[in-house]
């Protein structure tokens, strides 16, 4: 059963929805779903959703496998340029760029995330997997 967790409102502009998302993205962590399901929960009220933000923990930062080519792609052709790597991931924050470099730096190997996927699926497609 599917539940709803948002849909526009045109009570609200544009220009105070943006600045709610990126208050909800850069200080509390928040993503963008989660930023408009708390509005949706509040319903459309600004105020008691910037105020409720505080009181919950966003869902750790799922990184998922196209998240993390991107992030090599981007590392590789702007290095630490942390601002530049962002707009390849914009839903991603600058200090979740950051953790998940020195993570990545410390397990990388010289094969890439996207050589390693690569080959996976070639020995998949050998095995008759895929």
């Amino acid at each position: 059963r599917a539940l709803l967790v948002w849909s526009p409102c045109s009570d609200i502009s544009d220009m105070k929805l943006d600045e709610y998302i990126t208050l909800a993205k850069e200080k509390y962590g928040y993503n963008a779903e989660q930023a408009l399901g708390m509005l949706f929960w509040h319903k459309y009220d600004l105020e008691k959703a910037v105020a409720d933000l505080a009181n919950f923990t966003p869902f750790p930062d799922e990184w998922t496998v196209e998240d993390k080519v991107l992030f090599e792609q981007a590392f590789q052709f702007h290095g630490k340029n942390f601002h530049k790597i962002r707009q390849m991931l914009p839903d991603k924050t600058i200090p979740s760029l950051v953790k998940y470099y020195y993570s990545w730096k410390k397990t990388r190997t010289r094969t890439s995330l996207m050589d390693r996927q690569a080959r996976k699926l070639a020995g998949a497609r050998e095995e008759g997997r895929w």
